[in-house]
């Protein structure tokens, strides 16, 4: 069986403040993210996701730049063991800058959650 591509297309992200905006009756939290899901998600049957970084929060656009590639390289490898949901997730800034590896780990284990 061949298996999808971990891609990151157009149709997969959530766009424009109605996309955002309704209720999101899943509620993950961690360390450093939160994530919103509610069932929906795309035509072709995999889950969308949306990513919100306030400039309050990462002041510096290098960082949260670094922070939304993380977040999407997550999404991307598990895009289609999520099923038809639309994810939100919310960065909740520590003081300190954190490792790369350990802030993927941590979003793994959130949608590991959300999608079982």
């Amino acid at each position: 069986m061949i298996e999808p591509r971990a891609t990151f297309p157009r149709s997969v992200r959530l766009r424009g403040a109605a996309q955002f905006t309704g209720t999101f009756p899943g509620r993950f939290r961690s360390k450093h993210f939160l994530l919103l899901t509610r069932p929906g998600g795309s035509e072709k049957g995999s889950a969308r996701l949306g990513i919100i970084i306030g400039r309050r929060q990462v002041s510096g656009s290098v960082e949260r730049s670094r922070l939304r590639r993380i977040i999407r390289e997550a999404f991307r490898m598990c895009r289609y063991e999520l099923g038809r949901i639309d994810v939100v997730v919310k960065y909740r800034p520590e003081p300190m800058k954190q490792k790369k590896a350990l802030l993927r780990d941590e979003l793994n284990a959130l949608l590991e959650q959300a999608g079982a």
